[in-house]
This record gives C-alpha cells, sequence and structure tokens, in this order.
C-alpha cells in the first residue's frame, strides 16, 4: 500500500504542479507591453495618414442647391446709410473747455458727489474713471480709496438737484449703480 511519505510526495507535487499550471495561465492572459503599444502608435500613423491625405484624393461636393431655393415672398429693401453724428449726450451744460480755463482751488466744503462705482482693483477703477472722462463733459472725476474699495466719483454739487441730474444721465448713459452721496466737494473760483 501507499506510505504516508508517498503520499506527502504527491501532494506536493500536485500543489507544485498547479502553482506552475495557474501562473502560465495568469501571465498568459495579461497583455505584454510591447502588443499595448503598437496600438496606440498604429492608431496615431493611421490618425497622421489621414491628416497628410492628398488633396486629389478629396471629393469635391458637386450638389447644385439653386434648383431647390425656396421663394418665402420678402421683398429687398435698399437702405440708404446716413452718415453718423456724434451725439453729444450732455445738453444743457457750458461747453467751456476746461483745460483752457484756469481754475484756482479755494477750500473744501461739504456737497454732493455721484459715485458711479466702487471696486478693490485700482486698475479697474481708474480705467472707469478714464471711460468716464471721456463719455462725459464732467472733468471733476475723482478715485478715491475707502478702505476696503476704490470709489470712482464724479462732480462738485453744492445742490442736490444737479447731482441728481447728473445720477439720471449716467444711469441712461448704462451706469446704473451710480447714486448721489453727500462728501467733501473742491470749490474753485
Amino acid at each position: 500500500m501507499f506510505n504516508f511519505s508517498d503520499i506527502l510526495i504527491v501532494k506536493m507535487r500536485t500543489t507544485y504542479i498547479s502553482a506552475v499550471v495557474s501562473t502560465f495561465i495568469f501571465l498568459s492572459c495579461s497583455a505584454s507591453t510591447g502588443s499595448r503599444y503598437e496600438k496606440t502608435v498604429k492608431e496615431k500613423d493611421t490618425v497622421e495618414e489621414s491628416l497628410t491625405e492628398n488633396p486629389a484624393d478629396k471629393k469635391e461636393e458637386d450638389f447644385n442647391f439653386v434648383p431647390y431655393r425656396e421663394d418665402f415672398g420678402f421683398e429687398d429693401k435698399v437702405i440708404e446709410s446716413k452718415p453718423v453724428e456724434k451725439v453729444e449726450a450732455w445738453y444743457g451744460y457750458d461747453t467751456n473747455d476746461s483745460s483752457t480755463s484756469v481754475k484756482n482751488y479755494t477750500n473744501k466744503i461739504w456737497g454732493y458727489r455721484v459715485q458711479v462705482f466702487a471696486t478693490d482693483n485700482l486698475e479697474e477703477a481708474n480705467s472707469a474713471r478714464t471711460d468716464l472722462y471721456f463719455k462725459t463733459n464732467q472733468k471733476s472725476i475723482y478715485v478715491i480709496f475707502d478702505p476696503p474699495f476704490y470709489k470712482v466719483k464724479a462732480g462738485d454739487f453744492s445742490n442736490l438737484e444737479d447731482a441728481n441730474s447728473l445720477t439720471f444721465k449716467l444711469s441712461q448713459m448704462g451706469y446704473t449703480e451710480s447714486r448721489v452721496v453727500k462728501d467733501s466737494i473742491n470749490v474753485f473760483k
């Protein structure tokens, strides 16, 4: 009969053979690195080939759509173009050029200014000041730092009606957040 050592040897051989076969099956199921990269290289080659096609190989579209055009019955209207005049939105104010007239600063009093814009970025505030300066005839435009914001304010008004008038005109020009604020204003002679 079989003795114990023979049974042990058979079990060890069976275990060894099954381990070798399992390892072989496991490794044979995985893809090699060469075959993985060969596919992407082949795909890239086909993409490059399709991009570098010969223009003679391209098919031309020769279908003519003109016979199938639908007439909707709209008449073509000829619009005469007129030269566009620059409209000054600031009518009613004096048109004296402030750069030629010398204004002497005398002192500061309490009055009204129109706050047009507030931001935490100095460049944005200066840009808004420049835009406002060229869009209006209002030459007293200030960038004031009131922590943490830079505020763009326009005008030195001693009465509220003039400040409200400027606010209305600015809102018509697209500065919808403009509002009248009580502030220290400069007085000129």
